[in-house]
């Protein structure tokens, strides 16, 4: 009896679990079914609706289907696309005001973890992540001739414009992108320039939109960010240099690393010079690593370029120009203090340490069999305080390169360079040791490109120091050396043009050594700035002048006009005799020792401290 009456309890409490199941599994299915065929669409169309108005119809957001797990918490919007609207006013017409278009698909964006009592009660969205897969996105700017340049007023206000349309509070834990690409197209009356990268990973954590962080507008919200992406690459309008990168790293710690940048022509060296029809300098740099610690990226959201230290790896810079075509016309390079002006964001990087470069620098002359090379190799570079904050670039405290380098493969080169960059007037100060090496590896320059060929001679040493006030150089240079010998080729016959080699060895000095009854020959540094001369190139000839002032016997100008009567007279099938050369030489002597005597002398104490630095 007991036996039958708890068979009969136990199959009826089975009847009524399988009815509680299946009730419960008919209303889940029921929720399910709702939140995917009734709730979803509302919810797609009112996100449309939101993105429409927050935007003021700049942008048009659409949603293939809504996916909605109420047990998880999350939401999938799947095949999603945000694209310029028709209300946009530079999506067509009136390109003038505004020029950016914007459009992004993605194949799936979820929502996890999504607190749905925090947003029915309060209205505010709380959610663990937001998750978008495969996203492309597609810029296009136009920039007429009459716009420099996007208007950054006009782009803050548009972000401020979404943050205030925004009108719920936002806080989300992350925002990761995976696989993303990339394609942003500028098109100017000059041309159209492209860039583009794959494999893009951006992660955004802790996120948050409040009234707070509205009005202060600076993205305070984007604690901590991680970004990566792969093999991409930028073609300039001119069509004339494409910059490729493999890979770009931005972690957590701050630290940026960017992997086999490469920047060269699209074109050969002779197609690069026919279009550009007048003197340029054609680059080719190959960078394996470069390192940077410290990256605020926030702060560059703002306009600031901020890192404690950038390290550049193995860097191998290559330049040629052909100066057999015209000079630009109205060209007038800018000094780094003329430069740093023209920075409309803030930089200040504490430390740049260059290591390993290899720089060539090469010129085509006219009638030179090839051009003409200047080489750096095993170079090692490191710059301090380079920043445009009046309260860290100061004249007390300048930025300061200090520099090593094998000069020619022959020689090891010592340079050291401080200068305020937020200076009105071009100031500087550089100072130098080169150790022993062959005057012979210097044939790489002179011959091709002055048609001197150095055949003897020993560099000991040359030391040298110069202050730059207002444009003016004024220094020493100290070189020794011994057993000075030249070649003066003829460009036509291609051989030893007797004549001119035996003005040329008259006119320098073959040694110059210190000893107790005859010091050394001091040379005198006396430069003033060209129109076109670069940084680099008023370095050079300020250095030179001091270089041929020690060399020479004569002044450098009266050996060119001597070399062109002499080219002159022999046209004319009449040759000067060496008498008369050599008087010639000894006039001009004596001149260059009389300008020597009135050449004015350094006197800025800022010299001094260079030197003792």
């Amino acid at each position: 009896m007991k036996t039958s009456l708890v068979r009969f309890s136990s199959s009826r409490t089975g009847k009524v679990l399988k009815w509680v199941g299946g009730i419960i599994a008919v209303v889940i299915v029921g929720i399910f079914i709702w939140l995917n065929v009734g709730l979803a669409p509302t919810i797609r169309k009112k996100l449309e609706a939101q993105v429409s108005e927050a935007t003021k119809g700049r942008y048009k957001l659409k949603i293939n289907w809504i996916s909605i797990n109420f047990i998880t918490s999350n939401i999938v919007f799947h095949n999603v696309s945000l694209q310029p609207g028709k209300l946009a006013a530079y999506a067509k017409g009136d390109s003038s005001r505004k020029s950016t278009r914007i459009g992004i698909e993605a194949n799936a964006v979820q929502l996890h973890n999504v607190k749905w009592r925090t947003y029915l009660a309060d209205k505010k969205i709380e959610l663990k992540g937001i998750y978008i897969n495969s996203p492309d996105i597609t810029i296009t700017q136009t920039k007429p001739d009459d716009i420099k340049q996007v208007d950054s007023t006009e782009q803050k206000k548009s972000v401020e414009d979404l943050l205030n349309g925004l009108k719920n509070e936002i806080q989300i834990d992350e925002i990761i992108v995976k696989d993303g690409k990339l394609k942003h197209t500028v098109v100017a009356s000059k041309g159209k320039s492209t860039q583009s990268a794959e494999h893009i990973r951006i992660a955004l954590h802790n996120i948050r939109l409040d009234s707070a962080t509205k009005q202060q507008r600076s993205f305070p919200f984007l604690d901590k960010i991680e970004a990566s992406l792969e093999n991409y690459q930028f073609v300039g309008a001119d069509n004339l240099y494409a910059l490729k990168v493999e890979k770009v790293d931005l972690k957590e710690d701050h630290s940026l690393a960017i992997e086999n940048m490469k920047l060269q022509p699209t074109v050969s060296d002779k197609e690069f010079v026919r279009r550009k029809k007048v003197q340029n300098d054609r680059f080719i740099i190959t960078v394996p690593k470069i390192e940077c610690k410290g990256v605020e990226l926030r702060q560059a959201l703002d306009k600031k370029l901020i890192a404690q230290s950038v390290r550049i790896n193995n860097p191998v810079v290559n330049i040629y120009r052909d100066k057999r075509m015209p000079p630009k016309p109205n060209h007038h390079p800018l000094m780094p203090n003329e430069a740093i002006r023209n920075i409309n964001f803030q930089v200040q990087i504490d430390s740049t340490f260059i290591s390993g470069a290899s720089i060539t620098y090469a010129e085509q002359v006219l009638n030179a069999p090839k051009p003409g090379k200047v080489m750096f190799e095993k170079s090692n570079i490191r710059i301090t305080n380079l920043s445009n904050d009046p309260k860290r670039m100061t004249d007390r405290n300048p930025v300061k390169i200090h520099a090593t380098t094998m000069l020619m493969q022959g020689g090891l080169l010592t340079l050291n360079v401080s200068m305020n960059l937020l200076s009105k007037q071009f100031n500087c100060a550089y100072r130098g040791h080169l150790d022993r090496m062959s005057a012979t590896a210097f044939n790489l320059i002179s011959f091709p490109n002055e048609n001197i060929r150095l055949t003897d001679g020993l560099v000991n040493e040359v030391t040298f120091s110069s202050h730059i006030r207002r444009g003016i150089a004024r220094g020493s240079v100290k070189a020794l050396y011994r057993d000075l010998k030249i070649e003066v080729i003829d460009p036509e016959k291609h051989k030893t043009h007797q004549l001119l080699t035996l003005l040329g060895n008259i006119a320098i000095k073959a040694d110059n050594t210190s000893k107790e009854e005859k010091p050394a020959r001091v040379g005198t540094i006396f430069y003033q700035r060209e129109r076109d001369d670069s940084f680099v190139t008023y370095l050079w000839q300020s250095l030179k002048s001091g270089l041929f002032s020690s060399i020479t016997t004569v002044n450098i100008n009266k050996v060119k006009e001597i070399r062109k009567k002499a080219k002159s007279l022999q046209k004319k099938g009449s040759r000067p005799t060496v008498k008369e050369k050599k008087d010639s030489v000894d006039k001009d002597s004596t001149d260059k020792d009389s300008s020597k005597k009135a050449a004015p002398e350094p006197k800025d104490s800022a010299n001094k401290d260079l030197t003792k630095n």
